[in-house]
Parts: C-alpha cells; structure tokens; sequence
C-alpha cells in the first residue's frame, strides 16, 4: 500500500505530465484513501504475524510483532 501511495504522488506531482485539474484532484483522493488504510492494513499484518507465531508454540508480545512491521513494511517516502 505504502509503495502504492509513493508512486501515486510522484505521477501527480511529475512536471512532464499536463493532466487537467480534475484528474489531479481524483489522484489526490485516491491517495486520501489509500493512506487511511494504512493504519488498518498495520494492525492486520501484525496480527497475522502475531498469530503465525502463536501457532507455532511462541507467545510473543505485541512489540515483536510491531518490530517485524516497522523492519519490513514501514517505510517512509
């Protein structure tokens, strides 16, 4: 999703590109709400990592998996 919403800023801001306003208005909606997903999209993907470890006989506390999400997925543009 991150990845998504960086590319879809540097479309909107390319200089070489003459869209009409409309079409730079939608793409700024998009990413509106491509980026209030996020935070949900976190809490799924640790959860998942969460559980994956309890199946596996671990009980790791909610840090380790926010550790795993922060070295993997959070990036910042």
């Amino acid at each position: 999703m991150q990845e998504l919403i960086y590319s879809l800023k540097r479309e909107r801001m390319n200089p070489s590109n003459e869209w009409q306003i409309g079409y730079q208005k939608a793409l700024t909606n998009v990413i509106s709400e491509a980026e209030s997903m996020l935070e949900k999209e976190k809490e799924v993907i640790m959860d998942a990592f969460h559980e994956g470890m309890r199946c596996q006989g671990w009980d790791p506390n909610r840090g380790i998996a926010e550790e795993y999400y922060n070295e993997t997925f959070n990036t910042k543009d």
